[in-house]
């Protein structure tokens, strides 16, 4: 299936488009695909999550690791907003449609035709065809926080480097204060992960504010304790 892809999509768009979704078409095989919660709203169709099999992509932040399918007039759009601002199918579309795809999937910037004369289209790009047939799709399964870092912790300790040629983080004992700011941190990513320009700027103001701080050493976590401990409420007794 993978040669009738590439052959459609070298056929109709440019080189660059053709090599980003044969990239996004190869990941799509890493997600599973969920019937819809009671709880989801009423234009989604389905939830796209990645599987737990597997060595797992290394995140700078963590992410949510659900992705809504939902119907938009005609067309299907995605959660994580890629297919809004490339104008192109996600890997969770492709996922869902189980790789099938069609030029009428693509804005018409991508086409060969747009690239040697820049003919423009009246036709407004609203996303992507709904492909899948209908079918029963299991349920989600959601895990608790418990859970979850349990499975980081498994995943952490897989040998080897992972995505962007960074060593993976080792598992350690996180303190309340930094539980907060983690959760601060997915609020921001979960809101802004796809604006670039939001995470630069993010980015400088935390260089900045570890400037004004000055040494961790200079900082103590509580009160004085009777011997050293990471156990900041293990204080002595007065």
């Amino acid at each position: 299936m993978t040669t009738v892809v590439q052959t459609m999509l070298h056929k109709h768009f440019v080189i660059q488009t053709c090599n980003d979704v044969i990239a996004e078409f190869i990941q799509s095989d890493n997600y599973d695909v969920f019937k819809k919660r009671d709880a989801d709203a009423e234009n989604v169709l389905a939830l796209v999550v990645r599987k737990q099999t597997g060595p797992q992509p290394f995140r700078p932040f963590q992410f949510s690791r659900v992705r809504f399918i939902m119907k938009v007039n005609d067309r299907i759009m995605c959660s994580c907003c890629a297919t809004t601002v490339h104008g192109r199918p996600c890997r969770h579309l492709l996922s869902y449609n189980e790789g099938k795809l069609e030029p009428s999937d693509f804005a018409h910037i991508h086409t060969k035709n747009y690239a040697a004369n820049l003919v423009t289209s009246v036709f407004k790009y609203d996303g992507v065809e709904q492909r899948r047939a209908h079918s029963e799709l299991p349920e989600l399964v959601e895990l608790n926080e418990e859970e979850v870092e349990d499975q980081s912790a498994i995943a952490d300790e897989d040998d080897g480097t992972a995505d962007f040629g960074f060593a993976k983080p080792q598992k350690e004992k996180k303190c309340h204060g930094f539980r907060s700011l983690q959760k601060e941190f997915k609020r921001f990513t979960d809101k802004w992960g796809n604006i670039p320009r939001a995470l630069k700027s993010l980015r400088q103001i935390i260089a900045d504010h570890d400037i004004e701080l000055g040494d961790v050493a200079e900082y103590r976590c509580g009160r004085g304790s009777s011997k050293p401990t990471y156990q900041a409420s293990r204080s002595k007794k007065h």
